[in-house]
């Protein structure tokens, strides 16, 4: 009884009371519970991904194919220069992907994003308009 006092004199409800058989929910911060979520395909997010990446391994084939043939002639410490830069900029290209991949924007409200593995791909929620987006990115089929 003192429980009923203290939540009339506080104005909230519990998630439980003492002594009832009955769990009562307290009211989410979402607007809805997560399994409700629309999904729907990011409009940019997979192109932009793929241009980077395609652009990154570009370069770095480069750098790569620019360190091993001075390597093997006369310009030893050339090719050693441009095989340090290959390894950094592997390097830094995963690490900006990574990044890129884990603080994505909502297109609707441009409300920062959790971004999860899904079954196939990576998913982006976006708790501001109850949405899951499909990344398109990651390995399909896989269950």
């Amino acid at each position: 009884m003192a429980h009923e006092k203290l939540i009339e004199q506080r104005g909230e409800e519990p998630a439980f009371l003492p002594g009832r058989d009955q769990v009562k929910l307290n009211p989410s911060p979402h607007p809805r519970p997560e399994s409700s979520l629309q999904t729907l395909p990011h409009p940019t997010f997979s192109k932009e991904f793929l241009r980077l990446f395609l652009r990154a391994w570009g370069i770095n084939a480069l750098l790569f194919v620019g360190a091993v043939v001075p390597y093997r002639g006369a310009l030893r410490m050339l090719g050693l220069l441009l095989a340090i830069a290959f390894g950094s900029s592997m390097l830094g290209t995963l690490a900006y992907l990574f990044y890129r991949l884990h603080h994505t924007h909502c297109p609707q409200c441009d409300e920062p994003m959790k971004t999860r593995r899904g079954r196939a791909s990576y998913v982006a929620t976006c708790c501001r308009c109850a949405t899951t987006w499909d990344l398109g990115i990651g390995i399909g089929g896989v269950d």
